[in-house]
């Protein structure tokens, strides 16, 4: 992409107001691209939201704890090692992780993870640090 002059003097100097162009010199003016789910990918009242089909986890932590830093690098560490299936069809990784800070008295020293099987809006209780005691090990 390079700038054109849009206007020129008589002996073909430019004249301050300048437009975009492509390699080819056409107008670089944005076009209308759908993509695989027909979306507008410059339109965004056409994006369809994601669905997690597979596993999912969440990360329920005490925000007063100050444990905000160990919940996203427990998070990364459970991405990086479950990481998503290359096809919706493969039985493991994860397809969503949520952290959810808890920051109310009676959630006070919280650090809870929780276990969705695909397809499944009912969780199971993977860990609780009070249940256990300490926090899961590095």
């Amino acid at each position: 992409m390079s700038l054109e002059p849009t206007q020129t003097t008589s002996d073909s100097r430019p004249v301050a107001s300048y437009a975009p162009t492509d390699a080819i010199g056409a107008s670089a003016a944005p076009a209308s691209a759908v993509n695989g789910l027909g979306e507008d990918l410059l339109d965004a009242s056409t994006f369809v939201p994601p669905q997690a089909t597979g596993w999912r986890l969440t990360i329920e932590f005490c925000d007063r704890c100050r444990w905000q830093h160990r919940a996203t690098w427990t998070a990364t560490e459970l991405m990086i090692t479950f990481a998503a299936p290359a096809k919706p069809t493969d039985p493991v990784g994860l397809s969503a992780l949520t952290l959810v800070p808890c920051n109310a008295v009676e959630t006070a020293g919280r650090w809870r993870i929780w276990l969705y099987a695909p397809g499944s809006d009912q969780a199971k209780l993977v860990y609780d640090r009070k249940v256990r005691g300490q926090r899961p090990r590095s």
